[in-house]
């Protein structure tokens, strides 16, 4: 009891979870997750005021190449969950209006492997924060992004009919490789060009990211007010159907 896992996990109706300032300081305010995060309806997180930083136990020594060569897998011993499950924060199901808010997000996975690359990074490391399958009114606001595994933020719409909501804004991401993800479907448009997956990313800084700031594809996106600085690969990339708004922006 009094961990930040209880007290989301144990709230059936909603809760409102703030930190004390006295326990997180900027020494020592790291909570390690052992394992993912899921949150419920009604789950507001809010680091204002506390240095709370969300990380985890997860590093490059728990996993090898599969035989194949192709695939990486976990260590025999190191944890039974399915490999998708190394997401920090899940926001998945039904879950309807969660914020998650004045945050920090970093990891220290270690040295890489001489087997490293882009793709086995993500298939190892995962997200961030995953919005996933119907969850909906999802705020993601002022957090601090800082060597995430693969997406830092990824929203995925699986139900096609369902809506989405979800605000990413006045977030900081610093030198990660994939800052975020938007990803729907062709078909989750309708005779009229509307969507039911409706995201906006506003005014967010991009500090010396690679790529995805955001990456869309078959979504309907408002990108307004957002910096980026000294990007490197591409600053934002567009595949498949799309109506997005994309204004103020700064390169």
């Amino acid at each position: 009891k009094g961990s930040l896992r209880y007290f989301v996990e144990s709230q059936k109706n909603g809760a409102y979870i703030t930190f004390n300032p006295l326990v997180f300081s900027s020494s020592n305010g790291v909570i390690y997750l052992k394992r993912p995060l899921v949150i419920g309806s009604g789950v507001h997180i809010d680091g204002a005021g506390a240095s709370a930083t969300i990380s985890s136990h997860v590093s490059w020594q728990d996993f090898e190449l599969s035989f194949s060569g192709g695939e990486c897998v976990r260590k025999a011993g190191i944890l039974s969950q399915d490999k998708n499950d190394f997401s920090k924060i899940y926001i998945r199901g039904r879950t309807n209006d969660v914020s998650i808010v004045n945050l920090t997000f970093s990891n220290d996975f270690g040295l890489p492997p001489i087997w490293w690359s882009e793709k086995i990074q993500g298939d190892c490391l995962k997200d961030s924060i995953t919005i996933i399958e119907q969850a909906d009114n999802v705020l993601i606001r002022h957090n601090r992004f800082l060597n995430c595994g693969d997406e830092c933020v990824s929203v995925v719409q699986a139900d096609l009919s369902a809506s989405k909501n979800v605000v990413i804004e006045r977030n900081i991401f610093s030198k990660v490789n994939k800052s975020i993800l938007i990803k729907g479907g062709a078909a989750g448009f309708d005779s009229g060009g509307d969507s039911a997956m409706n995201i906006k990313v506003l005014n967010n800084f991009f500090d010396e990211t690679k790529q995805r700031n955001p990456r869309v594809q078959d979504a309907a996106v408002e990108i307004s007010g957002n910096v980026l600085y000294k990007w490197k690969t591409s600053g934002m990339a567009f595949s498949g159907r799309n109506r997005l708004m994309i204004n103020n922006n700064l390169f």
